[in-house]
């Protein structure tokens, strides 16, 4: 199973159908969509038709409802927060740095990492602990059913020079948020992806 897939409602590259088909063909007994939710201060990549997005996985869970358990899930970004009534759950994740009220993608590539980080005076420890209050904020308040990729701004820690994982003070941070996203009771996810796209060798 996996409950943690985006297909073409958001930056995936297949439709659902496709996704579910491949899933029963390699003997999955359950899988969960999770589209990136819409957020209005960042249009690239996420959901814009949410209505279609929930009808076409109810339309699927009903088709293949003999040979897999579908779920509708969604993965809502940390600042937008959407309605939970819609889904069966919700993956909470943080894809962005926020400072001097302006977001600031960290997941989409390098280059926009760097900007992120400059924004923050190249101050990775600021950054850490921007990043992870944020997030533990939105955590502790919204509880969601599964805490996505905690760890995501160590995403591009292994191209050019390491600034999280090697650093003592950054490991502090990140025990001292880990330990306030647990109380939370939320599912941290393994996530792969950084591994799947050639960018870490460890698992976030």
């Amino acid at each position: 199973y996996s409950y943690h897939i985006h297909s073409t409602f958001s930056d995936g590259k297949n439709s659902p159908e496709e996704i579910v088909l491949v899933a029963i063909e390699n003997g999955f007994v359950a899988i969960g969509f999770s589209d990136h939710g819409f957020t209005n201060y960042d249009l690239r990549y996420c959901m814009k038709d949410q209505t279609g997005y929930i009808n076409e996985i109810k339309k699927l869970k009903e088709k293949y409802k003999n040979q897999i358990q579908i779920y509708l899930g969604v993965e809502e970004d940390a600042f937008h927060p959407l309605n939970r009534n819609d889904f069966d759950y919700i993956i909470g994740s943080c894809h962005y740095g926020f400072c001097n009220n302006n977001y600031y993608p960290i997941d989409s590539n390098y280059d926009y990492f760097k900007k992120c980080l400059e924004a923050f005076g190249n101050d990775h420890l600021a950054f850490a602990e921007s990043y992870y209050s944020n997030f533990c904020e939105y955590i502790t308040n919204r509880k969601p059913d599964i805490i996505g990729h905690f760890d995501l701004i160590t995403k591009f820690d292994e191209m050019g020079e390491t600034l999280f994982l090697g650093d003592t003070d950054y490991i502090k941070i990140s025990e001292k948020y880990t330990k306030e996203a647990l109380k939370s009771g939320s599912i941290f996810e393994i996530n792969t992806g950084a591994i799947a796209r050639g960018l870490r060798t460890t698992v976030y």
